[in-house]
Formats: structure tokens, C-alpha cells, sequence
């Protein structure tokens, strides 16, 4: 059984508004990726600085944001004291020396990081460095 062929080379002009729409759709999508898409996190803006040496002991993080609450291990905590109980609980863990890294926003104020130093002290760290964010010196 033979079926005719209805089919033929396309010899017009091709319309170019179909294309520049479902383009123009395309572009909007890559521009609004981040916002449209869910970041997990708390949102931190770490201050910037240039040439910074980083740590070699294993560390802790404790991350404050710009309204001053605390998150340890992606938990909120609610005081300084309830940070001191959970690094003590971390510094018996580890068994040996450890490095408390506080990533803070650049808002925050310096009683919360004199706070925050004064907990780690109280719970066995030494050594509490501020992580900023490192960027290139032109």
C-alpha cells in the first residue's frame, strides 16, 4: 500500500516573532533564576577583606544575621547563654582544641560579637576569628 505525500520543502519566508518571543521567555527566566528559586539559608553579608590567612584546627560555626539572632548547626538559638551550653557540649565532643568561626553580618553590632566571644570563652575556646568574605585587590 503506497501513501501519498503530502509533505513539501518550506520555500517561504520565515516568521520571526515566534522565535524572539519564546527568546525573550528564555532570557527572562536565566535573569530571574535567583529570585525564583529557593535558596536555603540565612541570608548573610559578610564584610569583605584582602589577603586573610584561614584556619587549619577543625571549627565551629556560629552565624549571626542582621537582626542578631544566633544559629549554630542551622538551629536558631535563643541567648548567648543557650550558645555557651551548646559550644561546651561541642568542645567535649571533639575531644581537643577548638576554633569558633562567627559568621556575622556586617550590620551587627559589636556588643553581640563581644557577647558572642565571651560564650566561647565561658564554654573552652580560645581562638574565635570573624569570617569575611575575600575579595581580590585590583
Amino acid at each position: 500500500m503506497k501513501l501519498p505525500r503530502n509533505a513539501k520543502v518550506f520555500r517561504g519566508q520565515l516568521d520571526v516573532a515566534p522565535f524572539m518571543g519564546v527568546f525573550l521567555l528564555l532570557l527572562m527566566f536565566v535573569m530571574l533564576q535567583r529570585h525564583i528559586t529557593f535558596m536555603p539559608g540565612i541570608p548573610v553579608t559578610l564584610p569583605e577583606a584582602a589577603d586573610l590567612a584561614g584556619i587549619r584546627a577543625p571549627a565551629v560555626t556560629v552565624v549571626v544575621d542582621d537582626r542578631g539572632r544566633l544559629y549554630f548547626d542551622q538551629h536558631q538559638l535563643e541567648s548567648p547563654a543557650a550558645l555557651q551550653s551548646v559550644l561546651t557540649r561541642a568542645v567535649t565532643n571533639a575531644g581537643h582544641a577548638v576554633t569558633l568561626v562567627v559568621q556575622s553580618d556586617r550590620n551587627v553590632p559589636l556588643g553581640a560579637w563581644t557577647d558572642i566571644v565571651l560564650a566561647a570563652r565561658e564554654a573552652g575556646i580560645n581562638e574565635v576569628l570573624h569570617a569575611v568574605r575575600t575579595v581580590r585587590r585590583q
